[in-house]
C-alpha cells in the first residue's frame, strides 16, 4: 500500500521550475545602416523590321518558358466619331468574338488546349492585342493570333448581347459615386474635347457591326502597328515566326488617318471653385481635387514627381496621415501625376464619411498651402519619397510587361529614347530645395477644381461655410440650375 502511494506521489503534477531573475538589457542598440544599393541593369530590347515595315522589339527573359506578344496601334478612344463615342473600346471588345472559321466558343478551345490566353483592349490613346503562351506552343499560338487579328467576324447576335451589357456597365457608372467622380473630373479638365467626350446610352444604341468594320479596317493596319515581345525568346528566334505570320500583311485603309490629339493647354480655373453631383443618402463623399501641370518632359516634371511622392504618392505621406491616421476619416487619401497627349494633372482624392466632407477639403487645402509656406517638406518626407521611387523601379521589371508597356509609352508619346534608362539618374539629381521650389510654383490650392460627389442635403452647408462658390452639376458634368 505503502509503495503504491509513493508511486502515485511520483507521478503526480511536478511544480514549475524555479527561474532566475532576469532583466532584459536597456543598452540602446545602433540602428544597422542601409544595405548598399544593389546595381541594376535595365534589361534591354532587340529591334527588328518586319518586310511590311512593322516594327518588332524584343525584350529576352528565360526564366519562365513564356512568351508574351503585343501588337499596339495608335488609335483608341480619341478616334471616335462624336456621335459613336465608344467605337474603339466596342470594336477591339468584339474582336476575339468570331474570326476566319472559328466562333467565339470555338477560339476558346482552341486557345485552352494550348493553354495560351489572348486578349483585347483599347485606351483612350491605344488599341492592343496581346497573346501570352507556352514557348513550345508559340507557333500556333501566333496562327490564333493572326486569326483573330486580320480575319475577325464582328457576329451581329454577340453584340446585341454586348450592347445591353454595355447599357447596363452605362447605368452603373453613372449611379456609382466614384465612377461620377471620375466622369465629371474629365469634363472639367477637357470640356467636349478627347477624354471629355462622356459616353451616354444614346452613343451605345449607334454603334454597329458595320461601324466596327470600318474601324477595324482603318486603323488596324500594318502601317499603324508595332510589335513587342517578352520572355523566353530572342530576336533571332522570333522574327522568323513573325515573319511567316505577320511578314504578308497588307491592308490599305480606307480613310485617311485623323490627325493625333495634340498638346494643348487644358481647361483651368481661374479660383477654386466646387462641383457637387447630389448623391441621396450615400455614407460617403467621393472627393477630387487638382489641376494641370504642364508634359512630363518639363524640367520641372521629375522634381515635381518628388514633391507630389512626399505629400501623398505614397501610404507614409502627408495627405495620408492626417485624413486617415489622424482623422480617422477615410481609408485611404492620395495624390498622383498622369499625363497623355494633353498636359499632365496633379490629382488629389479620396472617400470620406459624409459629416467630414467639408472639413477633408480644409485640411487638404490647409496641407497645400503650409507645405508652401509655414511647413515645407521635410528631409525626412523627401528621402522617404525618393527610396519608395528607386525602390520600386527594379522591381517592376520582374515582368516583361512592364518594361513592354513602358517602351510603348515613350513610342506614342515620343519620349526620349533613353527616357527609361535616365530614370534613376533623374530622380537622384532633384534637390530637397528643388522639389520644394517646383511644388511652390506649380502647385496652387487658390486655382483649382474641387469635385465632390456625396449627399447635398448633409453636406452644401458645410461646403459653402469653405467660402468656395458651389455649382451643382448632374453625372455629366453638365450644370443643374438653382433649383
Amino acid at each position: 500500500m505503502l509503495f503504491s502511494l509513493l508511486t502515485l506521489l511520483a507521478c503526480g503534477p511536478k511544480p514549475p521550475p524555479v527561474v532566475a531573475a532576469h532583466s532584459p538589457s536597456r543598452e540602446a542598440t545602433t540602428r544597422p545602416a542601409p544595405l548598399e544599393k544593389s546595381s541594376f541593369s535595365l534589361p534591354s530590347l532587340e529591334k527588328g523590321t518586319l518586310q511590311n515595315n512593322i516594327p518588332v522589339a524584343i525584350s529576352k527573359n528565360n526564366e519562365v518558358p513564356l512568351v508574351y506578344i503585343w501588337i499596339t496601334f495608335d488609335a483608341g478612344g480619341w478616334t471616335d466619331p462624336d456621335d459613336q463615342i465608344g467605337l474603339a473600346k466596342a470594336t477591339m471588345d468584339m474582336l476575339d468574338e468570331g474570326a476566319g472559321e472559328y466562333s467565339a466558343g470555338a477560339l476558346s478551345k482552341e486557345l485552352r488546349k494550348l493553354a495560351s490566353s489572348i486578349s483585347t483592349q483599347a485606351t483612350m490613346d491605344g488599341a492592343s492585342i496581346r497573346l501570352q503562351c507556352l514557348k513550345k506552343n508559340l507557333k500556333p499560338s501566333l496562327e490564333l493570333l493572326a486569326e483573330i487579328l486580320q480575319q475577325p467576324t464582328f457576329p451581329q447576335s454577340v453584340w446585341d448581347r454586348k450592347a445591353q451589357e454595355y447599357q447596363q456597365e452605362l447605368a452603373r457608372q453613372t449611379s456609382d459615386p466614384k465612377q461620377i467622380a471620375r466622369r465629371v473630373w474629365r469634363k472639367l479638365l477637357y470640356g467636349q474635347e478627347y477624354a471629355g467626350r462622356l459616353q451616354q446610352s444614346t452613343h451605345i444604341e449607334s454603334l454597329s457591326t458595320t461601324a466596327m468594320k470600318q474601324w477595324h479596317q482603318t486603323f488596324l493596319t500594318p502601317d499603324n502597328a508595332q510589335i513587342w515581345v517578352g520572355g523566353d525568346t530572342s530576336l533571332d528566334d522570333i522574327l522568323p515566326h513573325l515573319e511567316e505570320t505577320f511578314g504578308q500583311w497588307s491592308v490599305e485603309s480606307t480613310q485617311p488617318f485623323p490627325r493625333k490629339p495634340s498638346a494643348i493647354t487644358l481647361q483651368e480655373p481661374t479660383r477654386t471653385f466646387v462641383y457637387l453631383v447630389d448623391q441621396p443618402g450615400v455614407s460617403q463623399s467621393v472627393m477630387y481635387l487638382g489641376h494641370g501641370v504642364g508634359t512630363k518632359t518639363d524640367e520641372h516634371a521629375t522634381p515635381l514627381l518628388l514633391a507630389n511622392q512626399s505629400f501623398g504618392g505614397m501610404f507614409t505621406a502627408r495627405v495620408n496621415m492626417n485624413l486617415r491616421e489622424d482623422k480617422g476619416w477615410t481609408y485611404g487619401a492620395w495624390t498622383w501625376l498622369s499625363y497623355n497627349y494633353y498636359p499632365g494633372t496633379w490629382t488629389m482624392s479620396s472617400s470620406v464619411i459624409t459629416k467630414q466632407t467639408a472639413a477633408a477639403i480644409r485640411e487638404v487645402i490647409k496641407d497645400i498651402r503650409e507645405s508652401k509656406s509655414t511647413r515645407p517638406l521635410t528631409t525626412t518626407e523627401f528621402e522617404r519619397g525618393r527610396g519608395d521611387l528607386l525602390g520600386q523601379f527594379p522591381l517592376k521589371f520582374e515582368q516583361p510587361a512592364y518594361l513592354l508597356s513602358r517602351q510603348i509609352e515613350i513610342s506614342r508619346y515620343n519620349l526620349p529614347k533613353d527616357w527609361l534608362n535616365q530614370y534613376e539618374d533623374r530622380i537622384s539629381k532633384v534637390t530637397l530645395e528643388d522639389s520644394q521650389a517646383v511644388w511652390n510654383d506649380i502647385i496652387d490650392p487658390e486655382s483649382m477644381f474641387i469635385v465632390v460627389v456625396g449627399d447635398r442635403s448633409a453636406i452644401e452647408s458645410d461646403l459653402l461655410d469653405l467660402g468656395y462658390t458651389v455649382i451643382h452639376t448632374d453625372y455629366n458634368g453638365q450644370k443643374i440650375e438653382k433649383e
